[in-house]
């Protein structure tokens, strides 16, 4: 904003008060115009910045008029990855977080986001004022610079095994002829039959992010798919369809010739292992050529900021508390030192502690009992226990086995080794709850949340 680097035309408002008070006047420092964008006095006016591509966003900077005692003190932050669909950042309780502005027209004053956001989109929507909705403002963060390589179908790198298929129409056009810029075989994969749904599917190998993909029709042959669905899966069993931003299926326009290449991207994109092409319309005969773009994901393994304190005491919840200064909720973060730990009040299956983590992606867990060595040798620790998910704190999903039944997650031996799981498929959430099912001497943990926060927000 300060530096010029985002464009005027990608400034915009809810409204402007008048002349000279345009949104692209509301940048940091910016003495432009009147000194600020202003718009009219009503709460909910807002100043957007397009950012020009995902960002992830970790704190922004506020400023009032540079000519007149106008400013906004306070506000809410939306965010949106398509410019139709709107989310507000939440406090540590679920509501909506009301950011303090500024108290002078010209102090700078700055607002750190935790959980950071990746996003397109920022909107800065005035709640109160003081003079007139006025605003300078700046985004910190950094650009998601580019997990758009091709995964392997035109390279090679992924093998013909992991190319399937719903059909072929015979032996000879096989679904891994399906590579983009290749003419392998009978040119690309074709469907054995003319219906809608016919699929193929792509192994990508491992959790890869994908951020797009491309389409072209039959080598040298008028065949190709004019219309066709995404689905996604990490287990090859449970599959979903990627959403439009109004909430139905997306159907993706392909192609219109056999050469051309038709790219999409995918905005939020998908964490996933397995991609199908659903086939809706099509050319003469169901036939396609396809690459996957994106990065495989190599460390979503990362501490989410229990042990390092990124993550608030006012974040972590449970669902009792044993008296004493050394069994405080708070205190149940990894390698707490001392006694330190949670405890919860009653020895009862079903005794929970959660963490708020803001919205991310969550790979895997570790727990850790209540140190031994300092309580009379008399070791604490939770033996087994379930895991609990919920992205607004009221309705709760049980991470399950693939054969659809509640996982029991092996806990402790001890009261001091650290013992990890790790979750296949990952869970996007905002919440986690660890339930304790059995336990040594008293329900007690201390405990880490591995992940990382990723761009959007999805189910797979």
């Amino acid at each position: 904003m300060e530096a010029g680097y985002i464009a005027d035309t990608s400034i915009t408002a809810a409204s402007v008060a008048h002349g000279g008070l345009e949104p692209y006047n509301g940048r940091l420092n910016g003495v432009r115009g009147h000194g600020a964008w202003a718009g009219t006095q009503v709460i909910g006016e807002w100043l957007q910045v397009d950012l020009g591509g995902v960002v992830k966003v970790h704190g922004v900077i506020t400023q009032g008029r540079m000519n007149a005692d106008q400013w906004v003190t306070q506000y809410k932050l939306q965010f949106s990855l398509n410019e139709t669909s709107w989310t507000t950042y939440k406090d540590s309780d679920g509501s909506d977080k009301v950011f303090a502005g500024n108290t002078d027209r010209t102090t700078a004053v700055t607002h750190t986001l935790r959980p950071p956001v990746s996003t397109w989109y920022i909107r800065f929507v005035a709640q109160s004022w003081s003079g007139y909705v006025a605003m300078r403002v700046e985004v910190l963060g950094c650009m998601d610079t580019g997990c758009l390589e091709p995964l392997g179908l035109e390279s090679g790198r992924i093998k013909d095994s992991s190319i399937t298929a719903s059909s072929s129409w015979s032996n000879t056009h096989h679904s891994y002829f399906a590579r983009l810029n290749k003419i392998i075989g009978t040119g690309s994969w074709v469907g054995g039959v003319n219906t809608p749904g016919q699929w193929l599917q792509v192994d990508l190998g491992g959790v890869a992010k994908v951020q797009g993909v491309i389409t072209q029709g039959r080598a040298n042959t008028g065949q190709w798919v004019k219309s066709y669905n995404l689905r996604f899966s990490w287990d090859e069993t449970s599959w979903t369809t990627y959403k439009d931003s109004d909430g139905s299926d997306k159907v993706f326009t392909g192609n219109t010739d056999t050469i051309t290449e038709v790219t999409h991207v995918l905005r939020p994109p998908v964490s996933t292992r397995y991609i199908r092409f659903v086939v809706q319309s099509w050319n003469r005969h169901q036939s396609m050529r396809v690459e996957v773009l994106g990065c495989m994901d190599t460390g979503c393994r990362s501490p989410l900021g229990m042990e390092s304190r990124h993550v608030l005491d006012d974040r972590i919840t449970a669902s009792s508390e044993h008296g004493g200064e050394t069994c405080r909720t708070s205190l149940g973060r990894l390698n707490q030192a001392g006694t330190a730990a949670w405890c919860a009040g009653n020895t009862t299956a079903g005794e929970w502690i959660q963490v708020d983590l803001g919205f991310s992606m969550v790979s895997g867990v570790v727990t850790q009992g209540r140190d031994a060595l300092l309580i009379a040798s008399v070791p604490q620790y939770v033996t087994s226990y379930k895991l609990l998910f919920s992205n607004d704190g009221d309705s709760w999903t049980t991470y399950r086995d693939l054969d659809g039944l509640d996982k029991v997650f092996t806990g402790n031996s001890d009261a001091t080794t650290p013992v990890v799981q790790a979750l296949h498929p990952p869970v996007t959430t905002r919440y986690i709850r660890v339930v304790a099912l059995t336990w040594h001497n008293w329900i007690s943990m201390r405990l880490e949340v591995l992940g990382c926060y990723g761009v959007g927000i999805s189910d797979y």
